[in-house]
């Protein structure tokens, strides 16, 4: 009887030993909830982005946790957290406004990038032309000539956030007819001093945006290609690679006229620029 009961009570203590051993404690978990001012701050959460914007509420497992909100036209926030089980944290950060910088980069001959191609000359380089031609010519051969431009953006910070972005030539005379031209994204390396229309890189079909200089437009101001904010992101940031752009005749069958403008060997007044809106987050 007496071996009999301490192999049941052997039993029963090994059944306990099992049944500790296999149950893990339970999770223990805190509320946070987190706000910013202004409010509608993008949250993540350990450098992962929770899909969601400020104000949030999480439950999360006790530890540290780094908290980092970004918003539009603000300076980024960011800071560490320390959850307690059954307890509630709770973040209202006041975000600071980014500094809005305007930068203009309209380098000279020796440091700008820009020729001229024609396919009336389609084996020579202009790429010393104090002005160029851009359009297309009526003439018989018909005659179309592209402008091509690049800029060189390392004094701009690799995270800067660009908030608009615009190129400009000095239109100086054009034809009877309206032109309209179309800036497009170059998609291979060339270069200045041999660029030719027989050798000309590969460029996108679909422009970035098109002006329309019209018929009687006034000569001896800038012209301006907006809306190319994503085009100069994507320099900035890497997702682009930084090959410039072309400008045509947008529609090069059209036959319109062609516009006079100002190259980078040009005076200072009269040379291409682009135009950056940026902060840096």
């Amino acid at each position: 009887m007496k071996k009999k009961s301490i192999l049941i009570l052997s039993l029963i203590i090994t059944a306990l030993i099992l049944i500790t051993g296999c149950t893990s404690p339970s999770v223990q978990f805190g509320k946070l909830t987190i706000n910013s001012t202004p409010l509608g701050a993008s949250v993540y959460i350990d450098g992962v982005n929770t899909g969601s914007v400020t104000p949030l509420v999480k439950n999360l497992e006790a530890g540290d946790y780094t908290i980092k909100l970004t918003k539009d036209l603000y300076k980024n926030w960011q800071g560490i957290v320390t959850i307690v089980a059954n307890q509630d944290e709770s973040i209202n950060p006041a975000l600071e406004l980014a500094t809005i910088v305007l930068e203009t980069i309209k380098p000279d001959g020796t440091e700008g990038k820009d020729s001229f191609v024609s396919s009336a000359v389609p084996d020579d380089n202009y790429g010393d032309l104090t002005y160029g031609f851009l359009g297309s010519s009526v003439d018989s051969p018909s005659i179309f000539i592209r402008g091509y431009f690049q800029y060189d953006l390392s004094t701009i910070p690799s995270t800067a956030v660009v908030t608009s972005a615009k190129f400009g030539l000095y239109y100086a005379s054009s034809g009877p007819a309206d032109l309209p031209l179309g800036l497009y994204k170059v998609l291979e390396e060339w270069d200045e001093a041999i660029i030719t229309w027989n050798n000309q890189p590969q460029c996108l079909t679909e422009s970035e945006y098109t002006l329309t200089i019209y018929s009687g437009s006034t000569t001896g101001v800038y012209k301006y290609w907006y809306n190319l904010t994503d085009l100069v992101q994507g320099w900035l940031d890497g997702s682009i690679v930084n090959y410039g752009m072309m400008i045509r005749d947008a529609d090069e069958s059209s036959l319109d006229t062609m516009a006079w403008v100002g190259s980078s060997e040009a005076n200072e007044e009269y040379r291409p620029k682009l135009t950056i809106n940026y902060y840096v987050p």
